[in-house]
Protein backbone atom coordinates (compact mmCIF):
# COMPACT_ATOMS: atom_id res chain seq x y z
CA UNK A 1 0.00 0.00 0.00
CA UNK A 2 1.28 3.28 -0.99
CA UNK A 3 2.36 6.10 2.41
CA UNK A 4 0.24 8.50 2.30
CA UNK A 5 2.30 11.83 4.46
CA UNK A 6 0.07 13.83 6.87
CA UNK A 7 2.69 16.10 7.43
CA UNK A 8 2.16 20.05 6.70
CA UNK A 9 5.49 21.51 5.24
CA UNK A 10 6.13 25.35 3.86
CA UNK A 11 6.21 25.11 -0.07
CA UNK A 12 6.96 28.93 -0.29
CA UNK A 13 9.23 29.39 -3.86
CA UNK A 14 9.64 25.60 -3.87
CA UNK A 15 6.62 24.35 -5.26
CA UNK A 16 7.23 23.75 -8.69
CA UNK A 17 4.24 21.39 -10.69
CA UNK A 18 5.87 20.15 -13.65
CA UNK A 19 8.04 22.86 -14.42
CA UNK A 20 10.80 21.20 -16.90
CA UNK A 21 10.72 20.30 -20.38
CA UNK A 22 9.85 16.45 -21.21
CA UNK A 23 12.87 14.71 -22.79
CA UNK A 24 14.52 17.70 -22.58
CA UNK A 25 18.14 16.42 -24.15
CA UNK A 26 16.75 14.11 -26.38
CA UNK A 27 18.21 10.69 -24.43
CA UNK A 28 15.23 8.49 -25.65
CA UNK A 29 13.59 7.55 -29.06
CA UNK A 30 11.47 6.12 -31.01
CA UNK A 31 12.53 5.04 -34.36
CA UNK A 32 13.79 8.41 -35.47
CA UNK A 33 11.07 10.41 -33.22
CA UNK A 34 11.88 11.90 -29.85
CA UNK A 35 9.87 10.86 -27.04
CA UNK A 36 7.39 13.53 -25.74
CA UNK A 37 8.55 15.52 -29.02
CA UNK A 38 6.11 15.89 -33.00
CA UNK A 39 7.83 15.44 -35.84
CA UNK A 40 6.62 15.95 -39.49
CA UNK A 41 9.08 12.49 -40.70
CA UNK A 42 7.38 10.87 -43.12
CA UNK A 43 7.26 7.37 -41.72
CA UNK A 44 5.72 5.03 -44.99
CA UNK A 45 7.96 5.91 -46.91
CA UNK A 46 11.26 5.88 -44.42
CA UNK A 47 11.95 9.78 -44.62
CA UNK A 48 12.89 11.84 -41.89
CA UNK A 49 14.48 15.09 -41.78
CA UNK A 50 14.42 14.70 -37.46
CA UNK A 51 16.99 12.11 -36.20
CA UNK A 52 19.11 11.20 -33.61
CA UNK A 53 22.69 12.25 -33.46
CA UNK A 54 25.37 11.55 -31.49
CA UNK A 55 27.11 14.74 -31.61
CA UNK A 56 25.70 16.24 -28.15
CA UNK A 57 26.07 18.65 -25.72
CA UNK A 58 25.77 16.48 -23.08
CA UNK A 59 24.54 13.09 -22.30
CA UNK A 60 24.81 10.79 -25.66
CA UNK A 61 22.00 12.05 -28.16
CA UNK A 62 20.54 15.34 -29.62
CA UNK A 63 17.94 16.28 -32.07
CA UNK A 64 19.51 16.90 -35.87
CA UNK A 65 16.69 18.84 -38.06
CA UNK A 66 17.49 19.12 -41.86
CA UNK A 67 15.88 20.11 -45.03
CA UNK A 68 15.85 17.30 -47.50
CA UNK A 69 14.62 16.89 -50.99
CA UNK A 70 10.99 15.73 -51.08
CA UNK A 71 10.60 12.00 -51.62
CA UNK A 72 7.11 12.66 -53.71
CA UNK A 73 7.72 15.91 -55.47
CA UNK A 74 11.38 15.98 -55.96
CA UNK A 75 11.50 19.52 -57.11
CA UNK A 76 10.58 20.75 -53.63
CA UNK A 77 12.05 20.44 -50.14
CA UNK A 78 10.96 19.52 -46.39
CA UNK A 79 12.22 21.65 -44.32
CA UNK A 80 12.12 19.77 -40.33
CA UNK A 81 9.69 21.22 -37.62
CA UNK A 82 9.96 19.43 -34.32
CA UNK A 83 7.56 20.49 -31.17
CA UNK A 84 6.70 19.49 -27.68
CA UNK A 85 3.32 18.53 -26.59
CA UNK A 86 2.22 20.95 -24.37
CA UNK A 87 3.76 20.91 -21.12
CA UNK A 88 2.22 21.70 -18.20
CA UNK A 89 3.24 24.84 -16.32
CA UNK A 90 1.70 26.18 -13.11
CA UNK A 91 4.02 29.77 -13.45
CA UNK A 92 4.93 32.18 -16.35
CA UNK A 93 8.19 31.00 -17.35
CA UNK A 94 10.22 33.85 -18.72
CA UNK A 95 12.41 32.28 -21.13
CA UNK A 96 13.20 28.96 -23.05
CA UNK A 97 16.99 27.81 -23.04
CA UNK A 98 18.74 25.46 -24.56
CA UNK A 99 21.70 25.10 -26.98
CA UNK A 100 22.12 24.89 -30.68
CA UNK A 101 24.58 24.01 -34.24
CA UNK A 102 23.43 25.49 -37.12
CA UNK A 103 24.60 24.81 -40.88
CA UNK A 104 22.64 27.24 -43.23
CA UNK A 105 23.40 26.55 -46.93
CA UNK A 106 22.69 30.29 -48.17
CA UNK A 107 22.01 33.96 -46.30
CA UNK A 108 18.42 33.61 -46.13
CA UNK A 109 18.14 30.62 -44.53
CA UNK A 110 17.34 30.75 -40.55
CA UNK A 111 16.64 28.41 -37.73
CA UNK A 112 13.56 29.12 -35.91
CA UNK A 113 12.55 28.80 -32.15
CA UNK A 114 9.10 29.57 -31.29
CA UNK A 115 7.49 29.85 -27.95
CA UNK A 116 3.97 29.84 -27.01
CA UNK A 117 2.10 29.53 -23.54
CA UNK A 118 -1.61 28.53 -23.62
CA UNK A 119 -3.51 30.08 -20.05
CA UNK A 120 -6.35 27.58 -18.02
CA UNK A 121 -8.75 29.28 -19.81
CA UNK A 122 -7.26 27.74 -23.53
CA UNK A 123 -6.08 31.33 -24.85
CA UNK A 124 -2.63 32.36 -25.68
CA UNK A 125 -0.85 34.18 -22.77
CA UNK A 126 2.57 34.68 -23.83
CA UNK A 127 4.56 33.93 -27.02
CA UNK A 128 8.42 34.28 -28.50
CA UNK A 129 10.24 33.88 -31.46
CA UNK A 130 14.34 33.98 -32.02
CA UNK A 131 15.90 33.70 -35.61
CA UNK A 132 19.70 32.37 -36.17
CA UNK A 133 20.64 33.03 -39.47
CA UNK A 134 24.38 32.94 -38.52
CA UNK A 135 26.32 29.41 -38.96
CA UNK A 136 27.09 27.70 -35.92
CA UNK A 137 29.77 25.03 -35.40
CA UNK A 138 29.76 24.49 -31.95
CA UNK A 139 27.24 24.33 -29.16
CA UNK A 140 25.92 27.83 -28.92
CA UNK A 141 23.57 28.66 -26.02
CA UNK A 142 20.11 30.19 -26.97
CA UNK A 143 17.71 31.98 -25.26
CA UNK A 144 13.92 32.78 -26.02
CA UNK A 145 12.08 35.50 -23.88
CA UNK A 146 8.61 34.98 -23.75
CA UNK A 147 6.49 38.30 -23.85
CA UNK A 148 3.01 38.20 -22.16
CA UNK A 149 1.72 41.58 -23.10
CA UNK A 150 -0.79 39.98 -25.44
CA UNK A 151 -2.40 38.18 -22.34
CA UNK A 152 -4.87 38.32 -19.24
CA UNK A 153 -4.39 37.87 -16.25
CA UNK A 154 -4.91 33.94 -16.24
CA UNK A 155 -2.07 31.94 -14.85
CA UNK A 156 0.09 29.79 -17.48
CA UNK A 157 -1.16 25.93 -18.48
CA UNK A 158 1.00 24.69 -20.87
CA UNK A 159 4.25 25.52 -22.85
CA UNK A 160 4.13 24.75 -26.96
CA UNK A 161 8.64 24.65 -28.16
CA UNK A 162 9.27 24.29 -32.01
CA UNK A 163 12.15 24.15 -33.58
CA UNK A 164 12.13 24.76 -37.81
CA UNK A 165 14.33 26.05 -40.36
CA UNK A 166 12.90 28.43 -42.95
CA UNK A 167 13.91 30.11 -45.99
CA UNK A 168 12.78 32.73 -48.44
CA UNK A 169 13.97 30.09 -50.79
CA UNK A 170 13.15 26.81 -49.81
CA UNK A 171 15.13 24.95 -52.53
CA UNK A 172 18.65 26.88 -51.68
CA UNK A 173 18.14 25.81 -47.83
CA UNK A 174 17.89 22.22 -48.90
CA UNK A 175 21.23 20.49 -46.58
CA UNK A 176 20.71 22.92 -44.00
CA UNK A 177 20.65 21.34 -40.25
CA UNK A 178 20.53 22.01 -37.29
CA UNK A 179 21.10 20.23 -33.59
CA UNK A 180 19.02 20.93 -30.49
CA UNK A 181 19.80 19.62 -26.69
CA UNK A 182 19.45 20.62 -23.20
CA UNK A 183 15.81 22.80 -23.67
CA UNK A 184 14.88 24.20 -20.21
CA UNK A 185 12.54 26.71 -19.15
CA UNK A 186 14.44 29.13 -18.09
CA UNK A 187 13.85 30.40 -14.37
CA UNK A 188 11.22 27.63 -13.28
CA UNK A 189 13.27 27.11 -10.06
CA UNK A 190 12.84 30.91 -8.97
CA UNK A 191 9.29 31.85 -9.80
CA UNK A 192 7.20 32.74 -6.83
CA UNK A 193 3.92 30.50 -6.15
CA UNK A 194 1.65 32.61 -3.50
CA UNK A 195 0.09 30.98 -0.98
CA UNK A 196 -0.70 27.56 0.67
CA UNK A 197 1.86 28.26 2.38
CA UNK A 198 1.78 25.04 5.21
CA UNK A 199 0.30 22.61 2.77
CA UNK A 200 1.55 18.91 1.66
CA UNK A 201 -0.42 17.95 -1.57
CA UNK A 202 0.82 14.28 -2.35
CA UNK A 203 1.31 12.44 -5.87
CA UNK A 204 -2.02 11.07 -7.31
CA UNK A 205 -2.26 7.59 -6.37
CA UNK A 206 -2.61 5.15 -8.28
CA UNK A 207 -1.02 7.03 -11.87
CA UNK A 208 -1.99 5.51 -14.41
CA UNK A 209 -5.73 4.54 -13.20
CA UNK A 210 -8.55 2.95 -14.36
CA UNK A 211 -11.48 3.90 -12.30
CA UNK A 212 -10.83 6.34 -9.57
CA UNK A 213 -7.38 8.33 -8.81
CA UNK A 214 -6.88 10.05 -5.32
CA UNK A 215 -4.86 13.09 -4.30
CA UNK A 216 -3.75 13.07 -0.31
CA UNK A 217 -3.73 16.92 1.01
CA UNK A 218 -3.09 18.00 4.19
CA UNK A 219 -3.46 21.64 5.17
CA UNK A 220 -1.91 23.65 7.65
CA UNK A 221 -5.21 26.11 8.16
CA UNK A 222 -8.44 26.37 7.12
CA UNK A 223 -8.96 27.73 3.72
CA UNK A 224 -11.24 28.12 0.86
CA UNK A 225 -9.94 25.48 -1.21
CA UNK A 226 -11.07 24.63 -4.98
CA UNK A 227 -9.81 21.50 -6.85
CA UNK A 228 -10.35 20.92 -10.33
CA UNK A 229 -9.66 18.59 -13.49
CA UNK A 230 -7.67 20.24 -16.10
CA UNK A 231 -6.54 18.60 -19.26
CA UNK A 232 -3.14 19.12 -20.96
CA UNK A 233 -4.21 22.12 -22.69
CA UNK A 234 -6.01 23.96 -19.85
CA UNK A 235 -9.58 23.68 -20.02
CA UNK A 236 -11.32 22.36 -17.05
CA UNK A 237 -12.66 19.15 -17.06
CA UNK A 238 -14.87 18.73 -13.43
CA UNK A 239 -14.49 20.88 -10.51
CA UNK A 240 -14.42 18.18 -7.98
CA UNK A 241 -14.47 20.98 -4.76
CA UNK A 242 -15.04 24.28 -4.01
CA UNK A 243 -15.52 25.00 -0.57
CA UNK A 244 -13.72 25.98 2.96
CA UNK A 245 -11.51 22.96 4.51
CA UNK A 246 -10.74 22.36 7.73
CA UNK A 247 -6.89 22.69 8.64
CA UNK A 248 -6.05 18.58 8.56
CA UNK A 249 -5.48 15.50 5.96
CA UNK A 250 -7.82 15.68 3.05
CA UNK A 251 -8.07 13.04 0.38
CA UNK A 252 -9.43 14.76 -3.21
CA UNK A 253 -10.93 11.90 -5.51
CA UNK A 254 -11.68 11.85 -9.34
CA UNK A 255 -14.09 9.11 -10.82
CA UNK A 256 -13.95 10.58 -14.31
CA UNK A 257 -17.63 10.26 -16.33
CA UNK A 258 -17.86 7.50 -19.01
CA UNK A 259 -17.14 10.00 -21.61
CA UNK A 260 -13.52 11.16 -20.52
CA UNK A 261 -10.87 10.75 -22.73
CA UNK A 262 -7.57 8.72 -21.67
CA UNK A 263 -4.88 10.50 -20.96
CA UNK A 264 -3.11 13.21 -19.15
CA UNK A 265 -4.96 15.34 -16.94
CA UNK A 266 -4.17 17.65 -14.04
CA UNK A 267 -5.75 18.63 -10.68
CA UNK A 268 -5.56 22.03 -9.64
CA UNK A 269 -5.65 22.84 -6.45
CA UNK A 270 -6.25 26.41 -5.51
CA UNK A 271 -7.10 28.88 -2.66
CA UNK A 272 -7.44 31.75 -4.48
CA UNK A 273 -3.44 33.00 -4.89
CA UNK A 274 -1.62 30.04 -5.06
CA UNK A 275 -2.07 26.88 -7.29
CA UNK A 276 -0.50 23.91 -7.41
CA UNK A 277 -0.94 20.89 -10.03
CA UNK A 278 -0.43 17.53 -9.96
CA UNK A 279 -0.51 14.68 -12.82
CA UNK A 280 -2.90 12.20 -13.56
CA UNK A 281 -3.02 9.47 -16.02
CA UNK A 282 -6.43 7.90 -17.48
CA UNK A 283 -5.53 4.48 -19.39
CA UNK A 284 -8.73 2.43 -19.26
Amino acid sequence: MKKVYTTALTLGLAVIAHAQVPNASFESWNGNVPESWSVNNIAPLNFHVITPDTDAHSGALAARGEVKQNPVIPSQVVSPTMQTSGVPVTQDPPAVTGRYKFAPTQSTTNFVIGVTVIDINGGVTGTGTAQYFDAQSGYTPFSVPINYDIGGNDPAASVTISFIIADDVPNGALGSWFLVDDVALDGAQGMNEHGLTTAFVGEAYPSPFVHSTTVPVSLGYGTQLRAEVMDILGRSVQVLADRTMRAGDHAITWIPAAEVANGVYFLRLSDGSTQIAKRMVLQR
